[in-house]
């Protein structure tokens, strides 16, 4: 298009063109939100876990194998000089470890690092970041130890209110992806026979054998569950693997 100038010129004028779309980044913790995926019984499964000091940055795996063992590589919040880490707090305190690996997926990069801050503000020299811890598309991730509990979805206000039931000594079921230490179909069990009782206190439930459970009143309760396969969905930022997460259902509990 143009138009004519006073001195007999013409000058052209460009069309005004819409601007282009923007792309939709994928997060993965974002489509496991939207799709409401499961958190009971997606805990990773470890009998023991072996803290070694490291700054970072990480890399996208360590590496490091031990016997019995899942290896997590960790940096304290409050303070960046390496230090032996079994003899960092005093007996019976807890370590919060929160996964802000980014070099593994970004969701972890984007969301741990605020809810590892705000930690560290309650409760000072019981906080640390760590490496890849699984799951990210539940990020942000923490793992509680020695509990061996491990939650997902967590944000800054829910992550320290989370931390101040464990210290009154109870067990928050929101954001409970599972005790470590069990194996998928049982840190989903625990979760649904604690909801199905009512159960608040961290003591008021231990594993007897299988998906049997010991009461704090000496009875004991026995869940069946069904697992029901969702559809697979992508479950990564950095590549396109995909997998199917479980919804575990209580069919039965009986208590004797």
């Amino acid at each position: 298009m143009s138009r004519r100038l006073d001195g007999g010129e013409q000058r052209a004028e460009a069309a005004a063109l819409p601007a282009p779309e923007r792309e939709r980044v994928f997060r993965c913790a974002e489509l496991s939100l939207e799709l409401d995926e499961p958190l009971a019984g997606s805990a990773p499964v470890a009998a023991r876990w072996e803290l070694v000091e490291r700054p970072k940055p990480w890399g996208r795996k360590h590496g490091l194998v031990m016997d019995g063992a899942k290896v997590l590589l960790v940096k304290p919040i409050s303070r960046d000089s390496p230090r032996d880490v079994s003899e960092e707090l005093s007996p019976g305190q807890r370590r919060y470890l929160v996964c802000t690996n980014g070099a593994r997926d970004p969701c972890c990069a984007i969301r741990g690092p605020a809810v590892a801050q705000a930690l560290e503000r309650e409760l000072p020299g019981q906080v640390y970041e760590c490496s890849h811890l699984g799951g990210h598309r539940f990020a942000a991730n923490v793992l509680v130890l020695p509990d061996g509990l491990c939650f997902g979805r967590l944000d800054a206000r829910t992550a320290v209110a989370l931390a101040a039931e464990l210290e009154a000594g109870r067990l928050p079921l929101d954001h409970l992806r599972g005790r470590t230490a069990l194996e998928p179909e049982q840190q989903a069990a625990e979760i649904l026979v604690r909801r199905e009782l009512g159960l608040t206190r961290l003591a008021e439930l231990r594993l007897a054998e299988g998906t049997t459970f010991e009461l704090a009143d000496g009875r004991r309760a026995k869940a069946r569950l069904q697992a029901h396969k969702l559809e697979a969905q992508r479950v990564s930022c950095r590549d396109a693997k995909v997998e199917a997460a479980t919804r575990w259902e209580l069919e039965e509990l009986v208590l004797a």
